[in-house]
């Protein structure tokens, strides 16, 4: 499912609900002097958080390849949506 891209305002009414688990919000998150940068995905509806090192830094492959990481790490039933903010990091 969340190999399909959808703008944000396609996203199903339950993800802005906050009630169904598995609609997910990506973010990067990145230190002082852009140092330390780290992927968090949150469950909208647990509060559920996973976050990923980037210690090679953030370009798109490394991104991409943590977020994939980090979404194996949740069964397929917890993953319905995957919203991400518009950041360079997710341009390949």
């Amino acid at each position: 499912m969340l190999g399909q891209f959808q703008p944000i305002h396609q996203r199903p009414a339950a993800a802005a609900r906050r009630t169904q688990i598995g609609h997910l919000e990506g973010d990067l998150i990145i230190g002082a002097k852009n140092a330390s940068p780290v992927v968090t995905i949150i469950d909208r509806t647990t509060r559920f958080c996973l976050l990923g090192a980037l210690p090679d830094g953030y370009d798109a492959a490394s991104l991409a390849s943590c977020v994939i990481r980090l979404l194996r790490s949740i069964p397929e039933a917890g993953q319905r949506t995957l919203t991400w903010d518009q950041g360079r990091e997710m341009t390949l």
